[in-house]
């Protein structure tokens, strides 16, 4: 990419809006609504972005658009989800499931947009609508890994926070924790390495965030789960 002055994270989102067509004639085959096309692509906008606030250059930095070119993966609403099944079991109090079993799992892209209840709750319903074949007449289960659902969410934030809401919904499975948490540019929108100075807190979470990790605390992702009625 040198050679041609282009930058690799520049020459990757281009090879997928190439493919942008393709994938368009794939969904229309299938029948797929266009809203969750749309919803789909938009994605690679929100990973654009990353790139260039946090690395200074358009294009991406990820491998994850692949889930959504390979048709593994679609942007239903306000979340994102792909088929699975369990690769291990999970039991708590309130829930247990096993290996084998499908679940639908849940990512949340950086829309810009709030993460209210009710937007995600168009979403479970879009989705379990959606990805009906896929579990054939089983209960429909969504699983979420992520640092949204860190269980010390429900110390240190509010309950009227949108972060603890979505992670009330969830019932936690699996901790786990990391002294170096490598998703901390996502709340900071900065890379961070190891050097206080280059995270600079401007929004609440942000602050809880920057004391943890300047405590020396190690910081949370975990795994929920909930079945959906």
């Amino acid at each position: 990419f040198k050679t041609v002055g282009v930058h690799e994270y520049t020459a990757n989102v281009i090879s997928y809006i190439l493919l942008i067509p393709a994938l368009k004639k794939e969904y229309e085959k299938r029948n797929i609504d266009n809203e969750i096309f749309e919803t789909s692509i938009l994605d690679m906008s929100f990973h654009i972005n990353y790139s260039k606030t946090i690395k200074g250059v358009w294009g991406t930095f990820t491998s994850w658009h692949l889930n959504f070119f390979t048709l593994k993966g679609f942007g239903i609403g306000r979340l994102q989800f792909f088929a699975k099944f369990f690769e291990e079991d999970f039991a708590s109090e309130n829930i247990s499931v096993k290996t084998g079993e499908p679940f639908l799992d849940v990512h949340i892209p950086n829309t810009g947009t709030p993460l209210t209840v009710e937007a995600c709750e168009q979403s479970y319903a879009k989705a379990a609508e959606f990805f009906k074949d896929h579990f054939n007449g089983k209960p429909v289960i969504f699983s979420c890994a992520s640092w949204l659902c860190w269980h010390k969410h429900f110390e240190i934030l509010s309950p009227s926070s949108n972060i603890y809401k979505f992670a009330s919904r969830y019932t936690i499975v699996k901790k786990k924790l990391f002294k170096d948490a490598p998703w901390i540019w996502r709340i900071f929108n900065a890379e961070y390495n190891g050097n206080l100075d280059n995270l600079k807190p401007t929004t609440s979470l942000q602050r809880i965030y920057y004391d943890l990790i300047k405590n020396g605390e190690e910081l949370g992702w975990d795994t929920g789960i909930f079945v959906y009625k």
